[in-house]
């Protein structure tokens, strides 16, 4: 009986292990991940006013122009 408890306690324990690094895992990437979001909002960012820029550009040569 006290082989089959230990044998129960050591595969629980080797469950515990295994979810303790999957849950590792998915923290790490879930970091990365957060990382790359903040890095296209900010590319994003940067288009936006470029983009505006070349509207207002465009828009005051259009209206020079007529």
């Amino acid at each position: 009986m006290q082989h089959y408890s230990r044998e129960q306690g050591e595969q629980f324990r080797a469950q515990v292990e295994t979810a303790i690094t999957s849950w590792r895992k998915a923290m790490i990437a879930a970091e990365r991940a957060a990382e790359r979001l903040d890095q296209a909002g900010q590319r994003m960012e940067v288009s936006h006013y470029l983009l505006a820029l070349l509207t207002g550009i465009t828009t005051g040569q259009l209206v020079s122009v007529f």
